[in-house]
Parts: C-alpha cells; sequence; structure tokens
C-alpha cells in the first residue's frame, strides 16, 4: 500500500468514528427523561433559574431572583406573549397571509441551526403564509426569521412590555435578532470608511519624514483593530 492509500483510510476512519459519535450522543439525548432534568437541576444549581408561580402564589424559586445565564431562544417565548395577547385583543388576525419573501429577507443563512428552512420543508410553506404558521415557525422550530419577522409587526414596545407585565426584573429588553448580527459588520465598515477619509484627508498635504512615519503608524495600529 502506498501512502495515498494509508491516507484515505485513516480519513475514512475517522470519518466513520465521527458519525458513530454524533449518532451515540443523538441517542444519549432522545433518552433523556424528566428524572435527568431533575438530576441536571440538583448536580447544578448555580446555573439554573426555575420560577412556578401558580394562581399568583409562588410554589416553586430555584435562583428565581438572581442573575442567570442567557436564556437563548427561550426569549421567544416572551414574542409569543405579545402575539398572543394581539389576537386576543384583535389587533392581529392569526389568519391573515404574509409573502413569505418578507420573512425570507430575515434569514441570514447558517446563523440558526438550519431552524428556518427546515420549517419550510416540513410545512411545506409555499408562497404565502399565516401569521399562526409565523408563530409556529418561531417556537416549533426556533426559526429566527419568524421572530424577527413578528417582533418588527408587533414593535419593541409592546414586545418589551410584556417584561414589565410579568414582572421579569431580571430580563433585558429585547431587539431583533438577526438584526443584532450585523452591528459588528457595520461598525467594521464605519471604521474602515473613517481610516479611508484620513488617508484622502493626508495625502496631498506635506508632511516631514517624521511626520509621515507617525501617521502611518496611527494608520497601522487602527486597521490592526478593526
Amino acid at each position: 500500500m502506498n501512502v495515498f492509500s494509508y491516507i484515505l483510510i485513516s480519513v475514512l476512519v475517522l470519518i466513520v468514528i465521527a458519525v458513530l459519535l454524533v449518532y451515540v450522543l443523538w441517542k444519549r439525548d432522545m433518552s433523556k427523561s424528566k428524572e435527568d432534568l431533575l438530576s441536571f437541576l440538583e448536580e447544578n444549581p448555580e446555573i439554573c433559574s426555575i420560577t412556578l408561580i401558580q394562581n399568583e402564589t409562588e410554589r416553586l424559586n430555584l435562583n428565581g431572583n438572581v442573575q442567570t445565564p442567557p436564556l437563548a431562544s427561550t426569549v421567544k417565548i416572551i414574542i409569543l406573549l405579545a402575539f398572543v395577547k394581539a389576537v386576543h385583543q384583535q389587533r392581529l388576525n392569526p389568519d391573515k397571509t404574509v409573502n413569505i419573501t418578507e420573512i425570507d429577507a430575515l434569514y441570514f443563512e447558517n446563523t440558526d441551526g438550519n431552524a428556518h428552512p427546515t420549517w419550510k420543508k416540513e410545512k411545506q410553506i409555499g408562497q404565502e403564509v399565516t401569521l399562526l404558521e409565523v408563530a409556529q415557525g418561531m417556537m416549533q422550530y426556533s426559526s429566527n426569521a419568524c421572530t424577527d419577522y413578528l417582533y418588527s409587526l408587533l414593535g419593541a414596545e409592546q414586545v418589551n412590555h410584556e417584561i414589565k407585565e410579568h414582572a421579569l426584573i431580571q430580563h433585558t429588553s429585547l431587539y431583533a435578532i438577526n438584526s443584532a448580527m450585523l452591528i459588528p459588520a457595520y461598525l467594521k465598515v464605519e471604521k474602515s470608511k473613517n481610516i479611508l477619509e484620513d488617508l484622502k484627508r493626508y495625502r496631498n498635504r506635506s508632511m516631514s519624514n517624521l511626520q509621515i512615519f507617525y501617521y502611518q503608524r496611527c494608520v497601522m495600529v487602527r486597521l490592526l483593530n478593526i
């Protein structure tokens, strides 16, 4: 066997091992029960938080009043509350249809674990989709695009009102998920524009060698810090 054959066999072995590992982990997660959840809570109380209120009476409070780690997609429950309230108050019609392109415009590929395209494929979403289906895409599939669409439709004020109404005092205000991902890129572009403006502004100036060296050094520092 030549070197290429050994490399090919090694790669195939690694692929098989990786597939088996993923399968074992998947089977393990699929077999989780409520007892496993309780065991996790018992073993990791410092990173867990549960509050149970029944008929305005607090029945359970585990770290309910302390700052906990980010809740990720569980924040979508708050947007769902605002959506349900808007439907109940007849401010929104859940059967109203919107063009799917309006929602797709808010989708950033490879940012939500393939949730959005999975929702469209499994639910056979066509060109038109109801607001109820959008809400289902948000909650059942965790589509960030569906989430941001409902957030925009409801408005930031109405969504964040739910935080106050339900006394979620440890929760910060909500904002559009995918839009927030654009902020670092936007700031980087703006900073690059400022550097280019500086270069244009100083390009035709008469400077000594020392001034030129100092200016070049400043530009390099700014570029490296983008």
